[in-house]
């Protein structure tokens, strides 16, 4: 079994009917048609761990309304066992696609509904907590830490996920953000792109 831990979010897909809007003219309206949320951040890494065959349990944490219980509906339904942590004091990111409807489909723009500091500020300590309670009851053998830098791994997580895989001689595989690289210092392995890579070099 797989343990992740990361920042979840929602990738939305929304198709749209563009319409001129005639009493406001430096204006058009998107009419929206279809919309599909599905797995982003960390829960997306579960989920296509999932696909390849893997067993996997996700640990996240969720905000508060509707868009929360989306999230949370979606990842069930790509069979992954789900720890999910409530922070009422923060929002789901969302990240939304417009596509046009016709005459072909095609990409608009992007929308991440995201608000700093609220929804990427450092997870209660308590959330922290009850994380490692549940990765030292569970013992996994792999650790997946997928960091988008929105508040999972901002505050203590990181170290003390790294001294536990250290201790229990599970292997961690982390992909930080350039802004928490040094949290992961001791990971079994670590991945990252090309651009930051370069923005680590420069940082030490």
């Amino acid at each position: 079994e797989l343990y992740v831990v990361g920042d979840c979010m929602s990738d939305v897909y929304l198709t749209v009917d563009i319409r001129p809007c005639y009493n406001e003219p430096a204006s058009i309206i998107y009419k929206s048609m279809k919309e599909v949320i599905i797995t982003g951040g960390a829960a997306n890494v579960a989920r296509n761990l999932v696909t390849l065959g893997n067993s996997v349990t996700l640990a996240g944490v969720l905000g508060y309304g509707e868009a929360g219980e989306d999230l949370k509906n979606v990842i069930h339904e790509s069979r992954i066992n789900f720890i999910s942590y409530l922070d009422s004091s923060r929002g789901v990111i969302r990240k939304i696609r417009c596509l046009k409807s016709r005459p072909m489909t095609s990409h608009l723009e992007r929308i991440d509904m995201e608000f700093e500091p609220r929804d990427t500020k450092p997870i209660p300590s308590e959330i922290e907590n009850a994380i490692m309670n549940d990765i030292e009851a569970r013992k996994p053998e792999i650790i997946i830490a997928p960091d988008y830098a929105k508040g999972m791994f901002n505050g203590n997580l990181a170290q003390r996920i790294v001294q536990y895989a250290k201790a229990s001689n599970c292997k961690l595989f982390a992909t930080p953000k350039p802004v928490n690289a040094d949290k992961f210092h001791g990971s079994y392995m670590i991945g990252l792109n090309r651009s930051e890579a370069e923005e680590i070099y420069r940082m030490f």
